[in-house]
Formats: structure tokens, sequence, C-alpha cells
């Protein structure tokens, strides 16, 4: 049997060999590289050593002696890896001692990888670096017994030939401080194992260093968490567990699933670039499976790699679909610069001497068509068009113009612009968790939740059904709305076909580019220990469920963009909209009665799912980390499906609908009722978010409590919500009202969508990126982060709402249209006046129509006294009416002395007036309530006559 140290040293070079790692793309010519070793390398791997089942069942024993003088539990306490770089450093020392017995048993390992199918690159350069390794230490010896000055220079020589072997050594992972604690993360030194390169041989072929990073799953059967499911405990007892005995035979099939939430080890490797994935985890798989055959016990589960190097293979460049995408990219660029440019340059300059020359040609009452409107009016052409719809001037106007129109509910921009707020808060520590960069992370998984300030961070899902809510009450009181005014009618199939194409129109292009963005060039924008691809293969491979809208459903365990159910849940309650608003406008008191047994409901499915399958009552993570071990089932039951969703949307529709009928009595509220509104609603919001500080502080919770938050939770916030929406538009929130309201918050509104798309990419590169791990010590610093993460977001989503958001929003305007009554030009629109048995009448079109029917839509329509207009009409309006000028005094007297009144109904609109005498037309005592609610008695008595 082998000496002690033998086996040591043994052990020690098959640790050495973990080095051999993925590069991210696997190499598959490696048959066609020349190789070059010197004679001995060559004769050693041609000749097996003396590598046996003797020396394997040494190497078992070596591991087994490891686990039993530390009594550790492996999946969290890593003594195993703390003992093996002991001995990593030991073979360090033996090559600068001289001691070459040492060294050179090592090179006998390299036999059996042969045979383990390690590629013949990775097999040569790791024969390379431990020959250099032997030589280094022959020159040590050598040097011991140099006495001259003489040779001691040129052994100097000799040893910065071969220094690099020590940095090679020196950027692996080394044992950090508190790994009782739970830190993993053994990261070493990107930085120095890239930049190793040295010549290797005469053919000028390199050695060139690769950083690799190896993540060790535990199985479910030594779930390092379980402990703190049942039972407080601090993470440096759990440490000390003896390894649980017994036969993986007996383990339940939950047992021998791997443990992929929290790896039990994140360690840095510094390797040749020649190695692929598939060598380092034949190689890996050849230590640990020595092992648990010599133990009888199966300790890791699988091992993911991931390395970054420099060949060309693993440039951008290399990538079809990146080259591709950077292409689209580069177009979208340049018609934003052209477009821009035209705009400027020619577009405007046009627009505004047309604009000088209509003032100058047209008449008084502009009832001729111009030259010079026929050249505003003027259709431009195709190439014109798509220029002007990436006008950066364009669409930076539009994105900061914060004039509101009527009818608007203004305070929503508050709300959705502090929602996505919200929401980047609680993402903020959410990737600060799931990185797998911070060294601290158990302690803080633990000790967050215990101070009562950060429910706000705890709780920030609540933030998803603010948007929820925003969205059911928009698309109710916009769609209801429309049905009154008569825009929209539900019994036509094309008013159904433009609801749902618009809306997948806006959203989806938007949609599409950020993921193209995020698989194309996001993996090839950073590097360091911590970096790999956000999104490795899910998007390539589920894209397609993401584009229906349906990835809440199907192909959830490959989600691309994760963070997309929302969107997914929105457009599904979307889809079914129509259902209750239409329930809304025919039966009123029904709709409500309908959509309250729907949030009834869904409620209960939610109480119903929740106790059959042992879930919390919301997802948020205790001091026990309960629901670590239950995430990717909750996720999948219960969080983004839309029957446990809807809940919100339906407050939303509810509201929208009420704010429609704001003007009812029933509406009209007593002090007394409105304060007993505001201590009701907001009991519902404060218990919506800090409900639950108990439970997350303790784990514990009764039935009752549990059974209240599950069912009123999510729904008291909507009520909260919709409560502060009502009070604002109808007057009792004002203070409120104002704040949400200011203008500041439009432009942020405008690009919320964007903001949401793009801010978890840019979370995650930020912590990826990191040169170290992330150490989380106060809430201070979190906010710190979050408010760098939102105006990253926001800045990062303007430029992406000017690339695609607002130019497909003009796309969809010039399809579909705005959905309002463009004012009717003069030559198109004129009161004709008529005898007085006869409806005076509005030619509209040359069609005839009720007065007032067509003068509803211009910006302003008012009662104006002006003596200059009535002078203006007795010289010029007779004639234009076709009264000849002789007869002027009898169509006066006709008309009841309309021109001497001085009373006009004024129109308007940015491009026409029209003054027209108050006692020419008609007008419905509805219409004087709705247009002159502040015109004195006269000017109502004027016009109901």
């Amino acid at each position: 049997m082998a000496s002690g140290r033998g086996t040591r040293l043994r052990f020690s070079v098959f640790f050495i060999l973990l080095l051999a790692v993925v590069t991210p793309e696997i190499i598959s010519d490696f048959d066609d590289v020349e190789i070059h070793l010197e004679g001995e390398e060559l004769e050693r791997l041609q000749n097996p050593s003396r590598y046996d089942r003797e020396s394997t069942d040494d190497l078992g024993e070596f591991m087994s002696d490891f686990f039993a003088d530390s009594g550790a539990q492996l999946v969290v306490d890593l003594d195993l890896f703390r003992d093996l770089w002991r001995e990593l450093k030991n073979y360090e020392d033996s090559a600068k001692e001289g001691d070459v017995d040492y060294v050179q048993q090592a090179i006998d390992f390299m036999a059996p990888l042969q045979a383990y199918d390690v590629s013949a690159p990775c097999l040569a350069d790791l024969s390379h670096f431990l020959w250099t390794t032997y030589k280094y230490a022959r020159t040590a010896a050598e040097a011991r017994k140099c006495e001259s000055c003489n040779c001691t220079r040129g052994f100097k020589n000799e040893f910065a030939k071969y220094q690099w072997i020590f940095n090679v050594v020196d950027a692996m992972g080394k044992v950090p401080a508190a790994i009782f604690g739970g830190n993993n993360l053994w990261t070493g030194s990107w930085y120095t194992c890239r930049k190793v390169s040295v010549q290797k041989n005469h053919q000028e072929q390199k050695w060139n260093g690769q950083y690799c990073m190896a993540r060790f799953q535990p199985y479910n059967k030594h779930n390092p968490l379980k402990a703190f499911v049942s039972q407080p405990v601090d993470p440096a007892a759990v440490c000390k567990n003896n390894i649980t005995k017994g036969t993986p035979e007996a383990w339940s099939e939950e047992d021998k699933k791997c443990f992929d939430l929290l790896p039990l080890l994140n360690l840095g490797l510094c390797t040749p670039d020649t190695c692929t994935d598939y060598d380092v985890k034949k190689i890996i798989q050849f230590i640990y499976h020595a092992v648990e055959v010599s133990m009888g016990q199966r300790l890791v589960c699988n091992v993911n790699v991931q390395c970054s190097n420099a060949r060309p293979e693993s440039s951008m460049w290399n990538n079809p679909s990146s080259v591709a995408f950077s292409c689209l990219l580069l177009f979208i660029a340049t018609l934003m610069v052209f477009g821009t440019l035209y705009d400027i340059y020619v577009e405007r300059p046009n627009q505004e001497q047309i604009l000088r020359r209509i003032k100058e040609d047209e008449l008084i009452f502009g009832h001729e068509q111009s030259k010079a409107r026929e050249a505003l009016n003027r259709s431009k052409t195709a190439f014109e068009s798509l220029l002007l719809i990436f006008s950066m001037t364009k669409n930076v106007e539009y994105i900061m113009d914060t004039r509101t129109e009527k009818g608007q509910i203004t305070c929503l921009h508050g709300c959705r612009f502090l929602s996505m707020c919200w929401i980047i808060f609680g993402h903020t520590y959410y990737y600060i968790c799931t990185s797998l960069t911070t060294d601290n992370l158990l302690q803080t998984l633990k000790e967050f939740p215990k101070q009562f300030y950060n429910q706000l961070v705890v709780q920030a899902p609540l933030a998803v059904d603010s948007f929820f809510f925003l969205s059911g009450l928009l698309t109710s009181y916009i769609f209801i709305g429309k049905i009154r005014r008569g825009q929209v009618r539900i019994d036509l199939w094309t008013t159904w076909f433009a609801y749902y194409i618009r809306r997948y129109i806006r959203l989806t292009p938007v949609y599409v580019m950020i993921m193209l963005l995020e698989v194309t060039i996001f993996v090839y924008i950073s590097e360091g220990p911590f970096w790999r691809p956000i999104e490795p293969t899910y998007c390539i491979n589920t894209w397609w469920v993401n584009l229906l809208y349906v990835n809440n459903f199907f192909k959830q365990d490959d989600s691309c963009m994760g963070w997309t159910w929302y969107m997914a849940n929105d457009f599904q309650f979307y889809v079914f909209a129509p259902i209750l608003i239409i329930l809304l406008y025919k039966f009123n008191v029904g709709g409500v009665l309908v959509g309250v047994m729907g949030l009834i409901m869904s409620s209960l499915i939610t109480l119903l799912i929740t106790l059959q399958k042992g879930y919390p009552p919301a997802p948020i993570l205790t001091s026990r980390l309960t629901i670590v071990t239950v995430l990717n089932d909750y996720w999948v039951d219960l969080y983004v499906k839309p029957y446990t969703r809807c809940g919100p949307y339906i407050v939303g529709c509810l509201v929208g609908y009420l704010l429609l009928e704001k003007s009812r009595p029933m509406f009209q509220l007593s002090r007394v009722k409105s304060m007993g509104c505001w201590v009701f609603f907001s009991f519902c919001g404060i218990y919506s978010v800090f409900g639950l500080f108990n439970y997350t502080k303790t784990g514990e919770i009764t039935t009752f409590w549990f059974i209240l938050y599950t069912l009123c939770g999510r729904p008291a916030f909507a009520l909260f919500l919709g409560w502060i929406v009502f009070a604002c538009e109808t007057g009792y929130a004002n203070k409120i009202n104002s704040i949400l309201s200011h203008k500041m918050f439009i432009p942020l509104s405008k690009t919320t969508f964007c903001a949401y798309l793009i801010h978890p990419v840019l979370l995650q590169t930020y912590y990826l990126s990191r040169p170290t791990a992330f150490h989380f010590t106060h809430s201070f610093q979190l906010l710190y982060m979050f408010f760098v993460a939102v105006f990253t977001s926001y800045c990062a989503a303007l430029i992406l709402a000017l690339a695609f958001e607002v130019p497909v929003n003009h796309v969809d305007r010039i399809i579909f249209g705005d959905g309002k009554k463009k004012p009717k030009e003069p030559n198109d629109v004129k009161l004709e006046p008529l005898g007085p048995k006869e409806e005076n009448k509005l030619i509209e079109n040359g069609k005839k129509v009720k007065a007032g029917a067509g003068i509803s839509n211009p910006e302003k329509f008012e009662i104006r006294e002006s003596r200059e207009e009535s002078a203006r009409w007795e010289k010029n309006a007779a004639p234009e009416l076709g009264s000849p000028d002789s007869k002027r005094s009898n169509w006066k007297e006709k008309h009841h002395g309309a021109v001497d009144s001085c009373l006009f109904l004024y129109f308007s609109s940015p491009s026409w007036n029209i003054y027209w005498p108050l006692d020419m037309v008609s007008v419905p005592q509805k219409s004087i309530e709705k247009y002159y609610p502040n015109s004195g008695g006269e000017e109502r008595r004027r016009a109901q006559q």
C-alpha cells in the first residue's frame, strides 16, 4: 500500500486536475491541433503508471479520514475542501523546496484520465503544467547544492521561466473567512488567471489560463436549509452535524434530487483554455465517485462549470445571432440619427413656413381651402414617415409632454412610477440573494426579515398587484367610456379585433427586442469570476411560450426572462376583461356583483391550494427560510397563476367603472363618511404590508391569521389602492392628488413599461460583474443600491422607449388612429341659419345632422361677448351665408337681432376658430349645463332661447 505521504500527494494531484473546465462553446476540432510533448512527457502518457485499484482504495480511505477527523456535514462544513487546499499548499511547497519525488508521483495520476475520456489537448496542457512543476522542483534541488554567486544568478533566470505555475495556483480559490457561517464563495483571482500566457514549445503554442467557476450541488438528502425550517439554528451549529448514514437505495425520490437553490461550494479554478466543461466534469466525477465508493455515501449530486477565456470561439463576433442582432441595432440607430436630422432640418422648417402662409392666405372664417393648407395636409411618403417615426426630437417631445386631457386620471402617473420603484426595491434585494455573489447569504436571509422597516422590501411582491390594479382600472375606464361616447360598438367584430391586436402590437415588439438584447448582447457584455449568461439557453428554447403570453403555464422550469410572468398574466386578464366590462356596462349592479364573486373565488382558490400544499400565506422569506425549500413549487402552483392573481385586476375594473359613475349622489360622501373610508382603507393597506411581520420574524403563525391573510392580504391592498385613486378623483384627497398628479411623474410613467422589462437585466449584470464577493451589511446599503438601480433603469428605459416603444406607438396610431374625433376644418363644417320654424342644423361633409352633434370635440366651446365680432358679422357674414347685401337689414331682423346681441358661441382648435351668434343656434338644456356651468343667468336665458 502506498505511504500516507504518497496518498496525500495523489489526492492533491487529483484536485489539481479539477482545473479542466468548459469553454462557453464546446471546441470540437481538437483532433486537428498538433500537440508537441517532450520525450519524457510522452513516455509517461503512453505507459500507464502504477495507478491501480489499490490506489483507488487509498484515495477513498484518505477522503474518509477527512470526514472522520472533522466530523462535519459535507454540504455545509466544507472541511473536505479546506483540508484539500492545505494539501495543495503542500504540493506548492514541495516544488519550491525541490522535493522531486513528491512532484513526480503527481505525474503518475495522469494515466487514468486517458481512459476517462478527457480530451487530448486538455491532458497535454495539464501534463505540461505538471512537468513544468517537476522541472522547477528539480532546478530548486540543484540550486540548493549551488554555493557560488555565478550559478545562483543562473538559477534565478531558470526560476523566472517557471514562475507562471505559481500564478496558476495563486489564482485558484482559497479558503475564505466565515465558512461556518455559510461563506461558500472561494473565488480566487479572475484577473491573475486570465493574464497567464506562456509559450510551451518551439511551435509557439501557448498555455493560456482560463478562469472557471465550479458550483457543487448536494443532494436534497443533505439540504443545508432543512434545519432552518423546523427550528431556529445558527449556521455554525448545523456545520457540526455528522453525515447522515444510510444507503442511497433507501432514500426517497425527493432526497435523490439535486438541491440547486444554494450550491455547496462555488470554487474558482484556473485551467488551460484547451479544457472543456466535459473534461472537467469527467475529472470531478472520477474523484468524487472514488470517494463515494469507499465511503458508501453519495455526497455530490452535480457540478456546474462556467469558464471564460480569450479564445476567438468565445467572442461575440463568432456568434451569428449576436452579429445579426447587432446589425439590426445599427440599422435602428441609423434610422434614429437620420430621422432626427430630417425632422430638424427639413420637416420642421417646412411646417413653420406652411403655417405662416396659412395665416396669410385663408379668409377670416377659414371656409376656403388654401394651397398652403393643401400642402400641410399632403400625405408623406412611406420613407418620410419611417424617418419621422424614429425622430428622437419628436419622440423626446412626446415623452416629455406633460399636458393632460380632460377626463384623464392624472394620479395614475404617480401611482405607476412609485409602484415601479417598489418593484425595483424588492428586486434589488432579491438579486442580492439569488445571484449567489453574497458571502454572508445565510445570515442575510435569516436576519433581514427581523427588522420591521424591512417589511417594505420583503412585501415588495405587492407592487406587482399595483400594476394589475392599474391595468384593470384603465381597461374598464377607457373601454366603457368609449362605448358610452359611441366610439366603439360591442356588436362589431372589428371592435374586438382591434381590441386584441392593438394590445399585442403595443406590448410585443419591445418585449422581443429586450429578449434578443439579453440573449445576444448581454451574454458578452461583462466578465469576472461570477459572470455567467443571465439566460443561458432558456430563451433560445422557450421564446415562443413568451410570445404567446402563456409562460406562466408552460415551460416554467426553463422560463425565459422569469420576471415576465406578469406580462403573461396581464395579457390573459386583458383577454377575459370584456366579459366583466360588458356586464358592468349593461347591468351595472349585476356586473359589480359578478366582479365581487370573482374576487371571492380567487381568494378561496388561493387558500385551498395553500392549505393543500402546505405553502406559506405569502411569498416572503422568514427567519427560518421556510419558503426557500418550496420556492419552485410555490412559484409554479400559486405565484404566477392567473386564477390566484386576478383579484387586484378585478378590483381595478370595478374602480374604473365607479369613476365613470362618480357624479351620482351616492358617491357624494359627507365628511364623516369620507373619514371612515380613510380609516378603513388605510388599515387595509397597513395590514397587507405589515400584517405578517411577526411571521417573518419568528416563522410562526396561528391558523386564524394564516387563513385571514391568505384570503384578504392581496385584495386588501388592492382596495387600499382603489380608495386612493377614487379619493383623488372625487376631491377627498386633494393634497395626495396634487402629489401623485405632479407633472414630473408623467414622463417617468411613460417609460415605466421599458423600465420593468430592463431593470432585472441591469441588476443581474451588476451583481454578476462584481470582481469580488458582495458582503451585505445594512439596509442603508440596500437603499443606496436601490437609488442607483432606479436611476440606471429609467435611463436605459428612456433609450429603449425612444428606439422601440414610441415608434411602435406611432405605428399603432397610424394604423388604428388615436381613438379621438379630429376637429373639422372650416371648409368642412359650417352652421346654416334657417327660418325660425326650422331646426338649426350642422352641415358636415355635405350631410345635415342635428346641431351640436359635431361641435363637442373642439378644444374650446364657450360663450363669448364680442362687439368686434358683432360688427364683423354685420359686414361680412350675410354675404357669406347667401343673403344679398341689399337685404342685410331684413336678414338681421329675421334672426332676432342676433348680430347686435354681442353673444357668440366660440369654437376653436389648433388650426381654426369660429364665432357663431348664440341666438342662431338651438342648444339643449343638458348641453347648457355641460358646457356653460359658470355662465350667468342672461347667457343661459339666451342659450335656452
